[in-house]
């Protein structure tokens, strides 16, 4: 695929495509890693952590796994 480079301020942009986010399981607003690697240009998701729902359900893994032992703990 080949992309254009534009100006964006007193900065250079590449416009990404939906399709090539989703290809790297990436969203508009995440973080990536930008490198260069034998003179290429890597753009690579960066894993800042569990999502807002897989911290949810770890939680609650948790709560029913241990809740006795928590109930005796708060006594």
């Amino acid at each position: 695929m080949i992309k254009k480079i534009t100006k964006s301020g007193n900065s250079a942009a590449i416009t990404l495509d939906l399709a090539l986010l989703e290809m790297i399981h990436a969203k508009i607003g995440d973080q990536v890693n930008v490198t260069v690697h034998n003179g290429n240009l890597v753009i690579s998701p960066v894993n800042v952590g569990l999502t807002e729902k897989q911290r949810t359900d770890a939680v609650a893994r948790f709560r029913k796994r241990y809740s006795s032992v928590l109930k005796r703990l708060a006594e």
